[in-house]
């Protein structure tokens, strides 16, 4: 028989006590198997939670409600295709431009990535948690070339998304690069991912030009109105659910107290920035039109949920 102290597992981040007691022989030497077990539970955990936060941005993408129903086949053939042709893409060359190196412009070269990239977790949660995120930088764009942007065009402009330019400023600001030497912060992704995408997204639009109809000849915008809000609320609904993976699952553990609790904070902040947005956007239509706009209504709650990503 012997005394145990009260035990801390600081080590796991988790604070988890043994209280101070006589235990037996059998039990004493047993407490070392016992905290290897919790510590690979709680990296078990750790490592579900990564993965699961991949499958919230996965499913960030929806366009097709608010495109006209003659055109919804092609936008679902962009969106899949994105994430088709960015996966292979960002596994052939631009995850290593990305993380193989860190270099002030680029990472380097990791062909098929046969690199450790295990850090902090296991190499292939953060690469699937990262192939994501390139999908979702050039799934962004399908929405502003809808319906006038040829399908071999569209998918050329993916692939050099996801090869070249998302692998390169995700480098800048993830991967060492001259941003991150600077201390810029982009905590998940306003910069790294939603800009590139969105500044991707004008550089096609401006090149493509508007939809036919658009405008009238004396340059007054016509409405184009999607062919169901019904899709296009779904799709937003879905994507402030998954936000909350999305920024808070950025934290990249949920063990020890501080980490909760900041967790916690990041999902307030994220719903209090889409709700805001979203009552905002509603009052200026409603006082410029003389009654609400449901699409504006809607892209005002995502611009919310873009907008707090970096800082929540």
């Amino acid at each position: 028989m012997r005394l145990v102290q009260r035990r801390n597992f600081a080590a796991a981040g988790l604070k988890c006590h043994v209280p101070a007691r006589k235990l037996n022989a059998t039990t004493a030497k047993a407490l070392p198997d016992i905290r290897r077990r919790l510590f690979c539970c709680i990296s078990a955990v750790e490592k579900r939670k990564k993965l699961r936060r991949g499958h919230y941005v996965f499913i960030r993408r929806h366009y097709l409600g608010l495109t006209r129903a003659k055109n919804a086949g092609n936008i679902i053939m962009k969106n899949l295709m994105d994430f088709a042709l960015g996966t292979v893409a960002f596994w052939l060359a631009g995850f290593g431009i990305m993380f193989a190196g860190d270099g002030a412009l680029i990472g380097g070269f990791d062909p098929f990535i046969l690199g450790d990239y295990s850090s902090t977790f296991p190499s292939w949660a953060f690469v699937i948690f990262q192939t994501v995120f390139c999908a979702t930088a050039a799934t962004i764009v399908s929405g502003a070339m809808a319906e006038r942007t040829k399908f071999l065009s569209y998918c050329i402009y993916s692939v050099a998304i996801s090869l070249i330019v998302y692998p390169v400023g995700g480098h800048w600001v993830w991967g060492g690069g001259w941003l991150s030497q600077l201390g810029f912060h982009d905590f998940a992704g306003s910069t790294a991912v939603h800009m590139v995408g969105g500044l991707c997204a004008l550089i096609g639009a401006k090149m493509v030009g508007p939809r036919i109809g658009k405008y009238t000849k004396d340059g007054k915008a016509n409405a184009i109105p999607g062919h169901s809000l019904t899709l296009a609320a779904l799709g937003c609904f879905i994507l402030w659910f998954c936000w909350f993976g999305f920024n808070g699952c950025s934290t990249v553990s949920m063990t020890g107290d501080e980490t909760l609790v900041n967790a916690s904070l990041i999902f307030v902040n994220t719903n209090l920035a889409a709700a805001v947005a979203t009552c905002v956007v509603m009052i200026i239509t409603w006082s410029r039109y003389k009654k609400p706009d449901v699409s504006m209504t809607l892209n005002g709650s995502l611009a919310g949920l873009v907008a707090i990503t970096a800082g929540c």
